[in-house]
């Protein structure tokens, strides 16, 4: 892994290691989910049709943030 220097600027973020660490990523699929559980929309869901597809969805969901959360770990120690 590249050495990665966390900075941030003014109150925003502005940190290369946020981005490569997929939770960017990881929070737009939770965004997306959100709206179409929200709105009530299983044509635009892209996790299936069925609550075990919501389940099975929402632990990929976990274990995707779970491993950008780790990433950004690494990034700190650094």
């Amino acid at each position: 892994m590249s050495n990665k220097t966390t900075t941030f600027d003014g109150d925003g973020w502005d940190c290369p290691a946020i981005a490569d660490s997929g939770i960017l990523d990881a929070l737009a699929r939770c965004g997306h989910t959100d709206y179409a559980l929200r709105h009530c929309t299983r044509a635009s869901a892209s996790f299936g049709d069925t609550l075990a597809d919501l389940r099975d969805y929402a632990r990929e969901l976990a274990q995707a943030l779970n491993e950008a959360a780790d990433a950004l770990d690494l990034a700190e120690q650094d």
